[in-house]
């Protein structure tokens, strides 16, 4: 029950505008990263984040805040180092655009 409910959540959020930016081959060329890597920190987040709210976006803060916002939620949302790198490289690269 809980899924399909956070699911519907998301819907609604793409639909009203609101669902984080997906990345481009600008933002990974302006960030010197792959954009594979910046698509696979998007998808964690959605993934990891929108378990318990809302996936925030990366205009929420500046680049410098998320990695002590990161650190935050890292262990409540149970993140891998790799995963925990993807996602901030993500939202650091996504803030500034």
């Amino acid at each position: 029950m809980y899924r399909p409910v956070v699911l519907a959540l998301g819907a609604l959020l793409a639909a009203c505008g609101m669902a984080p930016p997906k990345a481009s081959p600008a933002d990974a060329q302006r960030a010197n990263v792959q954009l594979a890597e910046l698509q696979d920190g998007r998808t964690l987040m959605v993934r990891k984040c929108g378990g318990c709210h809302a996936p925030p976006l990366p205009k929420d803060h500046t680049a410098y805040e998320w990695p002590s916002k990161l650190d935050e939620m890292a262990d409540r949302s149970k993140l891998r180092s790799d995963e925990r790198h993807l996602i901030q490289q993500y939202f650091v690269v996504m803030s500034t655009r």
